[in-house]
């Protein structure tokens, strides 16, 4: 499994978006989703940083139907 996997397995796993993962770790949306699309290869540090925020964000509050 490759960095973009991951980032998008942990990210999903906790009911996060895109744009709140990345506004918390500094970077461009846009970035994210090139990153778990597997358009960029990410660095090593982008990916701990990325990753970091992941698990430091509590779990999105489900919405009732």
């Amino acid at each position: 499994m490759n960095y973009g996997e991951q980032i998008l397995i942990a990210r999903r796993r906790k009911g996060l978006r895109q744009k709140a993962v990345a506004a918390r770790a500094g970077i461009n949306p846009a970035t994210v989703i090139d990153i778990e699309r597997e358009r960029i290869l990410v660095q090593e540090a982008t990916y701990e940083r990325l990753m970091g925020v992941i698990e430091a964000l509590p779990p999105a509050k489900q919405v009732a139907a």
